[in-house]
């Protein structure tokens, strides 16, 4: 951690965590706030890097409008009239709405998707526990890019190789 003008470099990882792995960065630090995001140094050049998506999380964790907390819909489906209410009742509500699906239509009817930013290996594990605990059907997406191939079969065809199956 090095200190200059109260700003201090703190060495971190990416939190839009894209893929598989994430870049490494510096986040500068100003007294609670991050200020700027660089890529991090490594010993291999090739690796200092930082995407756009990473470099826009400021603008995203900062963003006046970012939801903070949980909101209920008050009007009409696209009135944007929304009421905050608190953890507890978000989290009945999605409950009761996953009892009623699943007893109408099973938990196989349920699928769960991770990928996109935040995606990591933490995320990962427990979206795959309970995706088992709950029976349902479970999509892999990881990847962008030259990765949606392999992702996309694995929706589409029930396997990252298909051309192996023939």
């Amino acid at each position: 951690m090095k200190s200059n003008n109260d700003v201090k470099k703190i060495r971190t990882a990416c939190p839009a965590h894209c893929g598989i792995d994430c870049c490494g960065i510096l986040a500068h630090v100003k007294g609670d706030q991050v200020i700027k995001l660089e890529p991090a140094d490594f010993p291999d050049k090739r690796d200092n890097r930082i995407c756009l998506r990473g470099l826009s999380s400021l603008d995203i964790t900062y963003h006046p409008d970012r939801l903070k907390y949980p909101m209920k819909r008050t009007g009409k489906r696209g009135e944007g009239k929304f009421e905050r209410i608190t953890w507890a009742e978000a989290y009945e509500i999605v409950v009761e709405k996953f009892k009623k699906v699943s007893m109408q239509y099973g938990w196989k009817s349920i699928g769960w998707v991770l990928g996109g930013p935040g995606a990591g290996t933490t995320k990962f594990g427990a979206y795959l526990r309970l995706a088992s605990l709950t029976q349902s059907t479970r999509v892999s997406a990881w990847g962008y890019g030259d990765a949606g191939l392999p992702c996309g079969s694995r929706v589409i065809l029930g396997h990252q190789f298909p051309y192996i199956l023939q």
